[in-house]
């Protein structure tokens, strides 16, 4: 086999194994921070405050805060729900 591709099939074979990896990792802290506020993983809770932390977990692992700021200080995020019906 040439040695250029030789070389590229096993730089790509770790890059693979390294996003498995960090999926793997991601995957378990979502599952453990699920269970820390007490919700099921396999499960969204059916309540809006419920599916509200359900998502900030699910999609919030690995983001800066900034991103996960979604309400305003001061304002309660149940007012959200009454915008989205």
């Amino acid at each position: 086999m040439d040695p250029i591709l030789s070389k590229a099939f096993e730089v790509l074979s770790s890059a693979a194994v390294e996003k498995a990896k960090e999926k793997l990792v991601r995957t378990e802290s979502v599952v453990s921070l699920f269970e820390a506020v007490g919700l099921k993983p396999d499960t969204p809770p059916a309540d809006f405050d419920g599916v509200y932390v359900y998502s900030l977990v699910q999609y919030g692992v690995g983001r800066p805060p900034a991103g996960l700021v979604v309400v305003p200080r001061g304002r309660d995020p149940r007012r959200i729900s009454s915008l989205l019906r």
